[in-house]
């Protein structure tokens, strides 16, 4: 009866420390915020219908906003960070493929869907988009700069992608 007690314990606490640890590639991305002059939201779960349409295992959405507006501007570019797993790097290829691909029958996805670009890290994807034309080119610099610290392969933005920093 202890022994199974211990066990069903032991079960536990690893499922809560499991659950308690940071997404991966968070101390990377923040560190590429602080350098980039964003504020970093805390990570949240986020699978949505572009996971399910691609079929994502789930993703992690980090929100971010610079900290100063644009020169001659009071506007702060934002953008969101999605980085969706995969059951496999096969498979985070195919996704990386179809990059260009929209969502199905999801007309709010379709009017901002190209404003992203994104990046293979193994069997996951992250995804830099922004809701706003004026912040599209922020968002193809983000994932050039996010791929080249954190050694994705396959960049690919919407139109063309910036030259690597």
């Amino acid at each position: 009866m202890r022994r199974s007690i211990a066990i069903v314990v032991a079960g536990v606490l690893a499922a809560s420390a499991a659950a308690a640890a940071p997404p991966p590639h968070q101390p990377a991305i923040a560190t590429w915020a602080r350098r980039a002059g964003f504020k970093l939201a805390a990570p949240t779960s986020c699978t949505g219908p572009e996971e399910r349409a691609f079929q994502a295992l789930g993703a992690t959405c980090w929100r971010v906003k610079r900290r100063a507006p644009r020169p001659r501007s009071r506007m702060y570019p934002r953008l969101v960070l999605r980085l969706q797993t995969f059951t496999d790097e096969a498979a985070a290829k195919r996704r990386i493929a179809r990059f260009h691909d929209g969502v199905r029958d999801h007309p709010e996805l379709e009017k901002a869907y190209p404003l992203r670009a994104g990046f293979r890290l193994g069997d996951r994807v992250l995804v830099v988009a922004t809701d706003a034309r004026a912040f599209e080119a922020d968002a193809y610099r983000a994932a050039a700069e996010l791929a080249a610290r954190l050694g994705g392969t396959d960049l690919v933005c919407w139109r063309a992608c910036p030259a690597a920093p």
